[in-house]
């Protein structure tokens, strides 16, 4: 199965390079600097202080387990810890794996021991016989552990997406603007809308990013962030890939940069997108009639 898994994995257009990339990934420096979840957890938020009391269970029940965890059940918990603490995006994958492996060692808990041995209190009962938790026991301490997980999240507020409002977060208004006058050129797009303006002008534009950021690669993600926050050389940046078309947050900082450049203007608004478009001959009867809603 080993062997079968691993030929499997070499099936794909990249061939060996593709072992590559989970360290390429990893060590990605713009995906780091730019993008929330590659920050390191904020512990004045509530799934990192949930997150702690799951660690401190884990290493509570492998601490006071009558059978001690064997390499497995030590690195592995040890390895997705350290993944969760560095990034946002590991922490699920940090409380499925814990949450195994506490139940695992849970198993082999003795309540009254742990409460002698934490309390220095001496023990009126015979000592342990070596009698465990049975397999339907720990299911329920499982069970009870995830519960309490999901209602803690939950606790946090569910938030509910009414009807009207998705234009926040996504650029319809801006979409239908580029499809109904048939607007042609290279793209520009702020990197949070990409998923969208894919699903919504796909064939006709190709985006320049969206929120796949290591299929772009850190020199490229560079490039973008460069030009998003204005940072130094940022016009030139966005010659030398001949931009034409730029669809962005309507506060975003390098929109008036632009608009002040003399090279772009503003052809469409609402209340949270701007399509901006590159002072061409072909673009003037849109330009001389800008769209604001």
């Amino acid at each position: 199965v080993l062997l079968a898994t691993i030929a499997a994995t070499l099936l794909n257009p990249q061939g060996l390079r593709i072992l590559l990339y989970p360290f390429e990934t990893v060590a990605m420096e713009a995906s780091k600097g730019m993008i929330a979840e590659w920050h390191s957890p904020d512990f004045h938020e509530l799934l990192p202080r949930v997150s702690l009391v799951g660690i401190f269970a884990w290493f509570i029940a492998t601490a006071y387990a009558r059978r001690k965890p064997d390499l497995t059940e030590l690195m592995l918990p040890l390895l997705l810890i350290v993944a969760a603490l560095s990034a946002w995006r590991h922490l699920p994958l940090m409380a499925m794996v814990l949450l195994i492996f506490f139940c695992a060692m849970a198993r082999h808990v003795d309540p009254a021991t742990v409460l002698a041995r934490s309390f220095r209190w001496k023990r009126r009962t015979p000592s342990h016989t070596g009698k465990q938790v049975t397999r339907a026991q720990a299911g329920v301490v499982h069970l009870l552990a995830l519960a309490g997980m999901v209602l803690i999240a939950l606790a946090g507020g569910v938030k509910t997406q009414r009807e009207g409002e998705t234009s926040t977060y996504v650029a319809e208004g801006a979409a239908r603007y580029l499809l109904a006058n048939d607007i042609a050129g290279r793209l520009l797009n702020d990197y949070d809308l990409g998923g969208y303006l894919i699903y919504r002008l796909w064939p006709k534009h190709k985006v320049f990013i969206d929120g796949r950021a290591d299929l772009y690669g850190d020199a490229f993600l560079k490039a973008y962030f460069t030009v998003d926050k204005a940072g130094e050389g940022w016009e030139k940046t966005l010659d030398g890939y001949g931009i034409d078309i730029i669809v962005f947050a309507r506060n975003a900082p390098v929109v008036q940069l632009l608009i002040a450049s003399g090279k772009f203007r503003q052809a469409y608004a609402d209340a949270h997108h701007v399509v901006l478009l590159r002072e061409l001959p072909r673009f003037k009867a849109l330009l001389d009639h800008p769209v604001q809603r």
